[in-house]
């Protein structure tokens, strides 16, 4: 298995820098993992299948080296003009708006700071803001420590190549030396960048005026201020908080989620061509709302002051989300064979799937509901009469996916609880 990871890793790789590999060979792991599966007791064939779908389409896909779906490009939609938009910001409860506000008060704050305390090159301030400042909290205190930490490296670096007097010529070949390092780094590593562009200066200093050591001490100073008042910025100026916008990434999840089962269930009752492009595109729609919410929950465990209770609660509808999304790609495995079901099998599943999506959506809307009792009859849809293994399979594993949504539904309930106690998703 990890000689099948590894080839997902390199295929990754080569699509992210636009590289072409060549098809890779399926290795002998796999071949005998495939035998292990023929061989499987007659109890677990089901699963077996299962299994052997999954690999068949990701050997699939990496065998053709080309997209799931077919992309086309499609035409942005007509904007409501600049100057609409502009008036749509002009709003507190925007987050450009605050962004800007934030921004433009650090900036002023830096200027006036840079002049009481009469630093040399105080414009070094805010320069070191404009670098730093993100819209939310964590980005920010990411790229300052980044920043300071690779400011003081390169003072370090700095202070003794200039100790030791070096000639023009040497001094310009390791300005052409460290200078690759800001490019090479500058998204990976901004630690690096910031050494390099560091190094850069001051040696560009040292040529100019021959004063490159009396330029460290502002150059220090100047960035930890800058980037102090970034930080403090975030903190007390109208902070954004991904704390505070979970919900909303839940119920955008969740919504993603409910159509991604809509196309499949759909799929089994119709023989369309484009259908199995349609589906690819929902799955995937539906992984970048599941890594979002990922994403901004990763974010709010290092916001300060966080509610611990609160994120508990989300990490339980993060665990319970990922799981759906997992049984609906077992569905779409399935749906990819023209697997059709029944009118009348199609018609309940289709239903329960339904109300179970509107009731959790209706609870994260703050509306007083309760799990409907007519999805408790879902699960003794017989499936016995059934004549085809697959079509079975999509019964079973739909009755999983209501489970998950019960499951869902009281993880969600729990989340309301914890604010109806008064408590908030952080601790201010």
């Amino acid at each position: 298995m990890s000689h099948f990871a590894s080839q997902f890793k390199a295929l990754s790789q080569a699509t992210l820098h636009h590289k072409f590999i060549r098809p890779m060979p399926l290795g002998a792991v796999l071949i005998q993992f495939r035998q292990q599966l023929a061989a499987a007791p007659a109890a677990h064939q089901d699963l077996a299948l299962l299994a052997r779908e999954h690999f068949d389409y990701t050997s699939g896909l990496i065998h053709r080296m080309r997209p799931a779906y077919r992309h086309s490009i499609t035409p942005l939609p007509p904007g409501n003009g600049w100057l609409k938009d502009l008036w749509l910001n002009l709003t507190p409860q925007s987050a450009t708006f605050r962004y800007s506000l934030r921004y433009a008060c650090c900036m002023a704050v830096g200027y006036q700071l840079g002049l009481l305390l009469n630093v040399e090159n105080s414009y070094w301030i805010m320069m070191t803001i404009s670098i730093v400042m993100q819209s939310d909290y964590v980005s920010t205190q990411s790229k300052a420590l980044h920043r300071a930490i690779g400011t003081l490296i390169g003072l370090l670096v700095s202070v003794i190549i200039i100790s030791q007097s070096p000639p023009h010529w040497l001094t310009l070949l390791l300005i052409s030396v460290v200078t690759p390092f800001f490019y090479a780094f500058i998204r990976t590593n901004y630690a690096v960048a910031a050494a390099g562009i560091t190094v850069f200066v001051m040696l560009e200093y040292q040529i100019l005026r021959h004063a490159g050591l009396g330029f460290i001490l502002p150059r220090l100073w100047d960035t930890l201020i800058g980037c102090g008042l970034a930080i403090i910025a975030n903190l007390i100026l109208w902070p954004q908080w991904q704390s505070n916008r979970l919900r909303e990434q839940i119920r955008l999840t969740l919504l993603s989620l409910e159509q991604f089962m809509e196309a499949l269930l759909c799929s089994y009752a119709s023989s369309e061509a484009d259908q199995e492009d349609a589906l690819e595109k929902q799955r995937l729609l539906s992984y970048q709302a599941q890594n979002e919410l990922v994403t901004r929950y990763q974010q709010a465990l290092r916001e300060p002051m966080h509610s611990g209770f609160y994120l508990d609660r989300v990490k339980g509808i993060r665990l319970v989300t990922h799981t759906l999304l997992n049984q609906m790609t077992n569905l779409a495995l399935i749906a990819k064979q023209s697997v059709k079901l029944p009118a009348e099998q199609h018609g309940e599943l289709q239903r329960a799937v339904e109300l179970g999506f509107q009731s959790c959506q209706h609870l994260l809307e703050g509306s007083d509901v309760k799990w409907p009792n007519t999805l408790y009859e879902v699960q003794l849809i017989a499936n016995h009469s059934l004549p085809q293994a697959k079509q079975r399979q999509i019964v079973y594993q739909t009755r999983l996916v209501i489970q998950l949504l019960r499951e869902l539904f009281d993880q969600i309930k729990s989340l309301d609880e914890h604010k109806a106690a008064g408590a908030s998703p952080r601790i201010d």
